[in-house]
């Protein structure tokens, strides 16, 4: 446990004896509660100074081979095969980045705990088990499931699947492990209390799922079970395929050391990463950060760089090892941040006022310097719900499972 004494040299060592300055005035339980916070930061590890964003014009892009729906078509028979193949003998698992809230949908849990059924409930999390326990039921082998929560909603997960018997699948092959926390900053770098006692911390992002699970142990508890490969996925599309065979199978032929699924951007704006090598690497570039690329076409009129990501990954874990995927960047994105005021009131502000701390997931792509795009079909496979309506959203969502007969 942190004293004051330890926590002041730490925090004055990086300009932020601020966070000290409601201290003597707090209760001792809310003392140790600001002290529990303070000792969990990795000072020497944080961006305290503010991103200074330049236009560098010796950047390159250029387009990044792949594995399109034609090759795919091709050679499906040997892809799905060899990927059955590696899932039979324990090589894959299957990450299922589950931190994110329903807020902005009106669900005030965990997103992955959204029921999207109309005639019967269905939940985010149940449809992803399902296509899981469809592959492991073609290999008569049960598929390692990880999911990654947000540290506040931890326990809240986890009674959720105890409440639905982990819908039928293995409870003994489903791992749990939650995100870190890490402190917003304002404008000037210094760290933003959210009350007196508490600092405005949030999750620590995507990226750091291979650190949490080399410190959790789960990382040596799958490498005994034999697995090789992860593959990572988000919660909100409804159209997911977690374990798919052929993606697996496309992937390990092509011996690159990741792969992500990819479809056909549908207009140059839209809000897509887009896979592409960006200064010889691989790398997935987002709007705001090469605007003029966005809009390339080539004679045809089709969009130069056209392969969007749907956050369906697979990494060879043992070249994450390799390449030290414990130590990821760190990046600032401003946001709304309550903060405390002088008088020790918490305002929620009416305008960005800070940054937010994250570690992305994408970065990955570009620490391997290997990817194998694979090109799905859009009305297969990416149906995401990120707003409450219109585009993305539930609704959205729900007319593409009625169509399919899946609800």
């Amino acid at each position: 446990m942190f004293s004051y004494q330890d926590a002041y040299s730490t925090v004055k060592e990086y300009g932020q004896e601020h966070v000290l300055q409601f201290y003597h005035r707090l209760s001792q339980r809310q003392k140790d509660e600001l002290l529990d916070d303070l000792q969990s930061i990795s000072f020497e590890s944080l961006p305290f100074a503010p991103p200074v964003y330049s236009s560098d014009d010796a950047d390159e892009y250029s387009v990044l081979d792949a594995c399109d729906i034609q090759k795919i078509s091709l050679n499906k028979e040997t892809y799905e095969a060899t990927g059955y193949s590696l899932i039979k003998e324990g090589q894959l698992a299957v990450l299922i980045l589950a931190g994110g809230e329903g807020s902005r949908l009106g669900f005030d849990h965990p997103k992955g705990m959204l029921n999207v059924g109309t005639s019967r409930p269905l939940y985010l999390f149940e449809i992803l088990f399902n296509r899981i326990a469809e592959v492991s039921k073609a290999v008569n082998r049960w598929i390692p499931i990880v999911i990654m929560t947000n540290p506040v909603r931890h326990s809240e997960i986890i009674r959720f699947f105890e409440e639905h018997s982990y819908f039928s699948y293995s409870k003994e092959h489903v791992f749990f492990f939650a995100q870190d926390l890490l402190p917003a900053i304002d404008y000037e770098g210094k760290i933003i209390m959210r009350t007196p006692n508490r600092l405005a911390m949030s999750p620590d992002g995507n990226g750091h799922w291979f650190k949490k699970m080399e410190e959790t142990g789960l990382l040596s508890k799958l490498n005994y079970l034999g697995v090789k490969w992860m593959n990572v996925v988000a919660i909100d599309n409804v159209l997911q395929q977690p374990a798919d065979p052929t993606f697996f199978g496309a992937t390990y032929l092509s011996k690159r050391k990741c792969g992500a699924k990819v479809v056909a951007r549908a207009y140059a704006t839209e809000k897509v990463g887009v896979l592409c090598n960006h200064n010889s690497r691989p790398s997935i570039v987002e709007y705001f950060e090469a605007e003029s690329i966005m809009h390339e076409t080539l004679d045809s009129g089709v969009l130069k760089y056209r392969y969007g990501v749907i956050l369906n990954y697979l990494f060879d874990l043992h070249e994450l090892k390799r390449a030290d995927a414990s130590h990821m960047p760190i990046h600032l994105s401003k946001k709304k941040i309550p903060f405390c005021n002088a008088q020790g009131e918490t305002v929620v502000p009416l305008k960005e006022n800070g940054y937010k701390m994250e570690t992305l997931i994408i970065d990955m792509i570009e620490l391997l310097g290997s990817c194998l795009p694979y090109e799905v079909i859009r009305d297969d496979e990416f149906s995401p719900i990120k707003n409450r309506t219109g585009v993305d959203s539930l609704e959205s969502a729900q007319r593409v499972l009625l169509a399919k007969g899946v609800i």
